[in-house]
């Protein structure tokens, strides 16, 4: 039983009620003697009891002051180091796997198996994941081809991705049902702008709306690292990543070494710099599971350089506070990153990015104005084209206020709970006839 959880043991507390139980019925029975038979003996045992109830109040008194304080700070970063060894060592290990996999040294079944075995080892942050990749390695060798085994790890938005795009790949006739789950996850991607009989507005005349650029996207997320604006520049990255790079395709690769797909060496760096703004921003989930992306799939994969790079940048030098810019710095800052997102038409990105700060700019009034006017002059060309219009996944025309439109970030909570939904209802069991060859893994706390 450590100080800093100090009624994790059960016994104790149940030890600590049974005296107090005790000592209330042995009370209560001298007081009942004592008033129905007036036996002088007893005044005398009351007191010793009475004596003996205050010195054992003192005593629990201590024990309790005792456990609740609160831990020091040495103690906090022991109990940290010793959850980040955990994580890493669970990490090193599906690094190993993987890499064992990749140059054919275990087949995929016993890839599968061992990071099945490894999900139920490992820290719950990393469970889902390393279910995941259990089912890409039967994934790339077409030992999986039904995606309801799938299914549980869609609601974790670390890998909520990743496992969509793996369940359009193995379903590709459902695909349009996996593009409007896309749609949710990424408002801003081009999946958010087309469905049934609706136009794809990319790469087009007028200009696509949004029209993404990794290199403003990558220059977006390190203004808001400047600004100390580390949950935005997660976020950013996250964008970067999964609206704008290309998924790639599973099956149609190898496991490492191609460079068309989110978990691929070129993307490295990408899951390095969202697990260290997640990390400044307490999103664990997204922290430890794109710092093992990073290790295992990055340029570092096979290095054993990549633990301990992991390990400076986690668990190393203490946090540098973060500085306050002066008020006209922040305000050039957030000037600037308004302004790149209404260069790739994302008028609703910026529009909303001012209303949320804009206690640290000067004329935001005057600004959101000439914005909206902007938007409403980039609908206008598209009203004469197309008949309807769906932009971030939301209807502008016919039936829709383009002055409503919003830019939500990647995998936003409500997304993330619709898209859930949609995929549990267009595939109920009943509906689902697994493959043969299909391996149904235990999922341990990953549900």
């Amino acid at each position: 039983m450590t100080i800093a959880q100090p009624f994790s043991n059960k016994l104790f507390i149940y030890q600590i009620a049974r005296a107090f139980v005790k000592m209330f019925r042995l009370r209560r029975n001298i007081f009942t003697r004592h008033h129905t038979q007036n036996d002088p003996r007893d005044l005398e045992t009351e007191s010793q009891v009475s004596t003996a109830n205050s010195i054992f109040l003192v005593i629990t008194g201590f024990i309790y002051l005792g456990f609740m304080q609160k831990p020091s700070a040495a103690q906090e970063r022991l109990t940290e180091n010793h959850l980040l060894l955990e994580i890493f060592e669970s990490i090193d290990r599906m690094r190993g796997i993987w890499q064992g996999y990749a140059t054919k040294e275990i087949s995929p079944t016993e890839a599968a198996s061992l990071l099945s075995i490894e999900s139920k080892r490992s820290s719950p942050q990393l469970q889902p994941f390393a279910l995941y990749l259990a089912f890409r390695a039967q994934i790339e060798h077409g030992l999986l081809a039904s995606p309801i085994d799938l299914l549980p790890l869609i609601k974790h938005r670390a890998i909520a991705m990743d496992v969509l795009q793996a369940m359009a790949e193995i379903e590709f006739g459902n695909r349009h049902v996996y593009a409007k789950c896309f749609s949710m996850l990424l408002p801003t991607s081009r999946y958010s702008n087309h469905g049934e009989d609706i136009h794809v507005l990319v790469d087009i005349y007028p200009p696509g709306l949004p029209a993404l650029n990794g290199e403003i996207l990558l220059e977006i997320a390190a203004y808001f690292e400047q600004l100390s604006m580390f949950e935005y520049a997660c976020y950013a990255y996250m964008e970067y990543l999964y609206a704008f790079r290309f998924h790639g395709w599973i099956r149609q690769k190898t496991p490492i070494g191609d460079n068309s797909g989110w978990l691929t060496s070129s993307n490295g760096l990408i899951h390095e710099l969202i697990a260290k703004n997640a990390k400044k921003s307490g999103f664990e989930d997204l922290m430890y599971t794109h710092l093992a992306k990073a290790v295992i799939f990055g340029d570092r994969g096979s290095d054993a350089a990549a633990k301990i790079a992991s390990l400076k940048l986690f668990s190393g030098d203490p946090e540098v506070p973060s500085v306050e810019l002066p008020f006209q710095e922040r305000d050039l800052l957030l000037s600037k990153i308004a302004d790149l997102y209404i260069s790739m038409n994302m008028h609703p990105r910026a529009i909303s990015l001012i209303k949320e700060h804009e206690t640290l700019m000067n004329n935001s009034f005057a600004r959101i104005l000439d914005i909206q006017s902007q938007w409403l002059g980039l609908i206008e060309a598209y009203k004469a084209i197309y008949p309807k219009i769906v932009l971030f996944g939301q209807e502008v025309w016919p039936n829709g206020d383009p002055m409503a439109i919003a830019a939500p970030w990647p995998s936003s909570d409500e997304a993330m709970a619709m898209a859930q939904e949609i995929i549990k209802n267009e595939f109920k069991e009943s509906r689902m006839t697994p493959f043969p060859g299909s391996q149904h893994w235990s999922w341990g706390n990953a549900e």
